[in-house]
């Protein structure tokens, strides 16, 4: 049987919706309470959630991978799949065939109910890394940079209400975009390139 955990944010809008589709996980943890071990053991590591839950999940994944020395990112971790479950989902349709929900959520369901990781068809997709100052950041979306400005505000700036949250997130990514550099290197399989904003 095919061993799947997924990593879903299910206190965001859509997230409260993953309970009705009933889908057949090993385990489901929150981004902020990962059981890596538990992850990194599976077949197949389901991510749930937009561009910031990506972000801070696979940021989380590398550094875990980095931490216990495992040089081989691609040899000692499972097959991931990302469905579009957030408000702002570059990193899905970067990555999927569509961006989608319901259609990545039926293709997730066929491939739920396979065998074995023999059956799965995985291809690799260049991941990017973004370093400041303060920390180092990976995605899958060239909006990486403005996504890791908006999360990084989002979390300082949070509060309570959601309505104000939502109008929060709005600014602080629009914040990001608007106080980008003038350019950002940007290195992609050993070749580095001035993106302008």
């Amino acid at each position: 049987m095919l061993k799947s955990v997924a990593i879903a944010n299910r206190s965001s809008g859509s997230g409260s919706k993953l309970k009705d589709l009933e889908l057949p996980f090993d385990r489901v943890f929150e981004p902020e309470e990962i059981d890596w071990a538990q992850c990194l053991d599976a077949d197949l590591l389901v991510m749930f959630g937009g561009d910031g839950t990506i972000q801070h999940t696979v940021t989380a994944m590398i550094s875990r991978l980095n931490h216990t020395g495992s040089a081989a990112v691609d040899v000692n971790s499972p097959a991931l799949a990302i469905v579009p479950y957030g408000t702002t989902n570059m990193s899905a349709r970067t990555i999927n065939r569509s961006g989608n929900r319901k259609e990545a959520v039926r293709t997730l369901r066929k491939v739920l109910q396979l065998d074995s990781a023999a059956g799965l068809t995985t291809y690799r997709h260049p991941l990017l890394k973004i370093v400041t100052e303060e920390t180092v950041q990976y995605g899958y979306a060239f909006g990486v940079g403005a996504i890791a400005n908006f999360v990084q505000a989002w979390r300082i700036r949070r509060g309570r209400t959601t309505a104000i949250n939502q109008l929060r997130s709005l600014l602080s990514l629009l914040r990001g975009l608007r106080n980008a550099d003038d350019h950002t290197s940007v290195t992609l399989n050993a070749a580095t390139m001035d993106v302008y904003a």
